[in-house]
C-alpha cells in the first residue's frame, strides 16, 4: 500500500482508527510486520497508539511487529 489518508472533512469520526485496526489485524493474522514513514510528529504519536515504534530517524521509519492473535474456530 503506498498511502492511506482520511479526508480532512471526515476526520475525528474514528475512520482512521478503524482502518488502522483492520490493517493491523489482517497483518497480525498473516504474521506480517508493518513498516511506514509518518508525515510529521502528530502522526508518529498516533501510529505509536497502534503499536508502531520508531526504528530510524532520518527519514523517520516506524515498525510494528505482528501480534499474536487468538483465532476462534
Amino acid at each position: 500500500m503506498r498511502s492511506v489518508y482520511v479526508p480532512e472533512n471526515s476526520r475525528k469520526a474514528g475512520l482512521g482508527n478503524a482502518l488502522m485496526r483492520k490493517l493491523c489485524a489482517d497483518a497480525d493474522i498473516a504474521g506480517n510486520a508493518l513498516f511506514l514513514m509518518p508525515d510529521g510528529a502528530r502522526l508518529e504519536r498516533w501510529y505509536e497508539t497502534h503499536g508502531f515504534e520508531r526504528i530510524q530517524d532520518e527519514p523517520v521509519i516506524m515498525f510494528r511487529k505482528p501480534q499474536q492473535t487468538l483465532i476462534k474456530h
